[in-house]
């Protein structure tokens, strides 16, 4: 074994001397042939702090810190979404130092995203992931600056492409399928055109009336109050009060739908084979399309734009155009941007 090699318990650490300093370093490993590779490395990190006075950090002790501190408090769905990102941005940056991540760093990696055939949509979600590491980074002073939030991404597009719109019948085999809760939440999305963690985090002091909701303020948006038509109320007004808690939507004992799409996926599933078995038409959807839909209606019955973008929520009404304009009459736009 190599005398700068030793284990605790079954990782193994190395003992560094450095102009007459010994330093031990964990190597997270209970690989011994990893050790061995990571040794020389963790040694030129060393030499270097001693030299420059600065310690550098790796991209990969970043994400561990990251995945500690940050994204544990997230909700399931984001999570997910998260680490989906990650794991695209790993093969690009895992080998680097946080210090190496610039600009022409991702510009490459956009480059290379690009050439696989991956959609700017994702490409732009993985950004926001890779930025929310380095602001962490820098919040612990491993860097100085979020390269990935200064990046100019208004060279990607933000068009999703196709919006699908529902199928009535379809709609309501999924909600016979349905836990009530669950059909009712369907219901709400539809009729409000709310986001699915702001109906699944609804709280029953929100409910100003029974035609008023008011919506918490999130992270990324900004606080709003709502008018809910017949149906939604109806929605609302079916489920029973929870005993243990105040959120509106509830399943199992009482607990908060904390990955409603998930359920609903498997839901739909159930539903789409029957609709198969039977010979009945199905066309499946997601839950996100129903805020989609609602949109669309709106504007189809005649809606203003502007009063639109402040019921869904947008930062701006250019946003709404760019998703739901394309349901208004060419005739009747300039109507509805007044």
């Amino acid at each position: 074994m190599p005398d700068n090699l030793y284990q605790r318990g079954e990782i193994w650490w190395a003992k560094i001397q450095v102009a007459g300093v010994v330093y031990r370093r964990s190597l997270r490993t209970r690989s011994k042939s990893v050790a061995k590779k990571l040794v020389a490395l963790e040694a030129a990190k060393i030499k270097e702090q001693a030299v420059t006075g600065v310690e550098r950090h790796s991209y990969k002790e970043a994400v561990i810190r990251w995945r500690k501190e940050f994204l544990t408090s997230k909700e399931p769905a984001t999570q997910r979404r998260y680490l989906t990102s990650a794991r695209q941005l790993a093969p690009y940056f895992r080998d680097l130092h946080i210090d190496q991540i610039r600009g022409a760093t991702i510009a490459t990696y956009v480059s290379g995203r690009k050439a696989a055939g991956s959609t700017d949509v994702t490409i732009r979600r993985d950004l926001t992931a890779l930025s929310s590491i380095l602001r962490m980074c820098v919040s612990w002073g491993w860097a100085e600056f979020n390269a990935a939030k200064t990046w100019d991404r208004s060279v990607l597009t933000e068009s999703r492409g196709a919006i699908n719109r529902i199928d009535q019948s379809s709609f309501d085999a999924v909600a016979l399928e349905a836990p009530p809760a669950l059909a009712a939440l369907m219901t709400f999305l539809l009729e409000t055109g709310m986001r699915t963690n702001e109906a699944a985090g609804l709280r029953r002091p929100n409910i100003r009336s029974s035609e008023r909701v008011y919506i918490d303020k999130t992270k990324t948006h900004a606080p709003r109050t709502i008018t809910l038509n017949a149906r939604a109320q109806k929605a609302i007004a079916s489920l029973p009060l929870a005993m243990t808690t105040d959120y509106v939507f509830v399943h199992g004992l009482n607990d908060r739908y904390s990955s409603p799409s998930s359920l609903f996926g498997k839901v739909r599933a159930r539903a789409q084979k029957k609709a198969q078995k039977e010979g009945r038409f199905f066309q499946p959807f997601r839950l996100h399309d129903l805020r989609h839909e609602f949109a669309a209606r709106w504007l189809e019955a005649g809606g203003n734009l502007y009063d639109l973008s402040r019921h869904l929520g947008h930062d701006s009404v250019s946003t709404t155009e760019r998703f739901y304009l394309r349901f208004v009459p060419a005739e009747d736009v300039a109507k509805a941007r007044k």
